[in-house]
């Protein structure tokens, strides 16, 4: 409710910065199937602002709500539009952050080189503040070294995620790295450990 309100004083003000943020909220708030709607809106309202930042980040936006419902062609193509306005500006959180969205869809789709790549840079981007987009840079990295089947260099990636998120007490985290410690065992033979390592995760995951 104070969303829409919020989006209808920008939109009677005719502010569209206010109107970009209206569709923030009314984004986060609604379900992910749903979201793509707004953030259609989004970006529409973010290019009447004339301000790359906005607009960049505006399609990122829109190609993380793609990603959620696996649409994973225009998530791309939106990082990609994202990528053109935010680099030039030296906006160093967004750029990461998009180069972590895009070597999501690389990994996924089987270019583990490339998102390896991409995610060291964030993972040592992001390693001074030690908080939730290290441990993600880090998970993302560790799963990537998994799937070229690098399993040695995943494992370390594991105990460090591991160690670093019982040091600030983020217990999902840490149950990621665990499980994908269990993936791993799993394709290295061990499957008495993988078995025990994935139950231990499940009532978490669940």
């Amino acid at each position: 409710e104070y969303a829409s309100n919020y989006l209808s004083k920008a939109k009677a003000e005719h502010n569209h910065s206010e109107i970009v943020n209206g569709y923030y909220y009314m984004l986060h708030f609604t379900n992910p199937k749903h979201r793509g709607i707004y953030a259609d809106s989004l970006v529409l309202a973010a290019n009447k602002t004339n301000d790359a930042t906005t607009i960049g980040s505006a399609y990122l936006t829109r190609g993380i709500a793609y990603y959620e419902i696996k649409k994973y062609s225009e998530a791309l193509a939106n990082y990609i539009v994202a990528n053109k306005y935010i680099a030039p500006t030296n906006d160093q959180y967004l750029i990461h952050k998009i180069k972590f969205n895009i070597a999501q869809i690389k990994s996924f789709l089987g270019y583990n080189d490339e998102a390896i790549s991409l995610l060291k840079e964030c993972v040592n981007y992001y390693e001074p503040e030690g908080d939730m987009p290290y441990l993600s840079s880090l998970h993302s990295l560790g799963i990537a070294y998994s799937k070229n089947g690098d399993f040695a260099n995943s494992n370390e990636i594991n105990k460090l995620g591991t160690t670093t998120a019982q040091a600030i007490n983020n217990t999902i985290m840490e149950i990621y790295f665990r499980h994908s410690n269990g993936v791993n065992l799993f394709f290295l033979g061990n499957y008495k450990q993988s078995i025990h390592e994935l139950l231990a995760t499940l009532p978490t995951l669940i």
